[in-house]
């Protein structure tokens, strides 16, 4: 099962849904301030929605995301870097609908289902695509997702498995990102995510494969943000 006691880290100011006011997670109401701690077990309700940390965030498909204050933590240059988590989809996922996972920067490093294709790409116009079998249980559950920078080697991991790669020379520049949609808006996620970590500078997984976490992921060294 997922693995549960979900962790926020690095104290990326987060706003949820939409409206005013905002909610905000680890920061004041501002737009200053940083968190650098633990949280657990919250439950925001609005609206209908909620989330619960403990087994992780549901996006409800409709103005739900989790979007950070812009920070260079989540520039991630032409160096070395790892983006993953779990998800959970509530929803039929070989429908044309878009789908954002998450995005950094504006189409830029992303992960995107579209017509039962799953998209992950380091940068605008590159792309290593997976179609995930309903057979092989791939389409409805829990399933760890990894996107990984190694050198100039670009890598899709799905529950482990390496489902592709491409040679890349991009320069990520941008310094945002957004869990659970597109950029500032529009194709939001319907579904769960659980520990979301953005690693910048370690190519935490390499090779062809690697023995998905069992329990909750934890702060290694050069996370950036652990959370959801």
């Amino acid at each position: 099962g997922i693995p549960e006691g979900q962790k926020a880290h690095s104290g990326n100011v987060s706003n949820l849904n939409s409206g005013s006011p905002r909610p905000r997670i680890g920061a004041k109401t501002s737009s200053s301030g940083r968190f650098d701690g633990e949280i657990s077990n919250i439950r925001v309700t609005n609206g209908g929605r909620h989330v619960n940390m403990t087994g992780g965030v549901y996006f409800d498909g409709s103005s739900d995301s989790l979007e950070f204050t812009a920070s260079s933590d989540f520039t991630m240059g032409t160096g070395d870097w790892t983006v993953e988590l779990f998800y959970n989809a509530d929803y039929d996922i070989t429908g044309s609908t878009n789908y954002y996972l998450f995005d950094m920067g504006g189409n830029k490093i992303r992960v995107k289902f579209h017509n039962g294709v799953i998209y992950g790409s380091p940068i605008n116009g590159e792309n290593v695509t997976f179609t995930p079998s309903a057979s092989l249980g791939e389409t409805t559950g829990w399933h760890h997702l990894a996107l990984v920078r190694n050198g100039s080697t670009f890598t899709l991991y799905f529950d482990g498995i390496s489902k592709g790669t491409l040679t890349t020379s991009s320069n990520h520049t941008t310094n945002t990102l957004r869990i659970g949609g597109y950029d500032s808006s529009g194709y939001e996620w319907k579904g769960w995510v659980s520990n979301f970590r953005v690693v910048k500078g370690t190519a935490v997984y390499t090779g062809d494969s690697f023995t998905v976490p069992a329990s909750a992921l934890t702060a290694i060294s050069n996370t950036k943000l652990l959370t959801c």
